[in-house]
């Protein structure tokens, strides 16, 4: 195993995962991969580091002078020619990394500042619903005796029944019966033989009212049928439709 310092090994194995190194140090770091399984473990590390980085750089040209600048500073220092040496290769090698690093910044600010800019989706406008079509009932015995004409209202869940022929029934009342699918009859209330009047739909009945179902009247005792079905005559009916 190298007894090169940690940090030293760490960042000559990260160089040989950038394959930046030349001459001795290249083959050192290839001698060391191949013998020392914790190197050659550390340049894996650095190439998996790099690998996403390395795809977004884009060719950078140094300014020919660097390293001009760079020998003459260390030259006024004294350095050494071993100093020079290591500096190339850290440079070269952060200037990868750097250029790696402001690629995807830019590409996050892109992403970001595109999303932050945008206009924001509209809300969705709210879809009304449509209004339902009134059902209307020509209510009418066979000879014509009687006829009454229902109207329901399915968006006020009201009826309206208009008497066009009714002969009052003395001692006795008109019911209204709505008769749906399920052939049991249900009240609606009284019905006056001489004006038109508005009748509230109880709720329980109001789905029953649809196209087709039947809407009877029928004569009754005052105050109505005392068993909650029809006990007297029938004498008018008619089928809901809508208009």
């Amino acid at each position: 195993m190298s007894t090169a310092p940690e940090n030293e090994r760490d960042m000559l194995a990260a160089e040989h995962a950038l394959g930046v190194l030349g001459g001795s140090d290249r083959a050192e770091a290839q001698r060391l991969e191949a013998s020392d399984s914790d190197f050659a473990t550390l340049v894996g590390e650095w190439q998996e580091r790099f690998a996403p980085l390395l795809d977004e750089i884009a060719p950078v040209t140094p300014d020919p002078q660097l390293w001009d600048r760079i020998n003459a500073a260390l030259d006024n220092e004294g350095g050494r020619a071993s100093n020079v040496h290591k500096l190339e290769r850290r440079v070269t090698m952060w200037r990868t990394y750097s250029a790696a690093v402001s690629s995807i910044a830019a590409a996050l600010l892109l992403v970001v500042g595109v999303d932050a800019f945008r206009a924001p989706a509209p809300e969705p406008v709210p879809q009304q619903a449509q209004p339902k079509p009134t059902l209307v009932a020509n209510v009418a015995a066979e000879d014509r005796s009687a006829a009454f004409v229902v109207s329901y209202d399915p968006n006020d869940r009201t009826m309206l029944v208009s008497p066009a022929v009714a002969a009052p029934a003395p001692g006795h009342d008109h019911e209204l019966w709505l008769i749906p699918a399920s052939g049991t009859p249900q009240s609606l209330g009284l019905v006056a033989s001489t004006s038109p009047h508005r009748l509230p739909v109880p709720q329980q009945l109001q789905s029953d009212f649809r196209r087709d179902a039947t809407i009877a009247i029928s004569v009754e005792p005052v105050g109505g049928s005392p068993t909650g079905q029809p006990t007297g005559a029938v004498v008018a009916t008619g089928k809901l439709a809508p208009v």
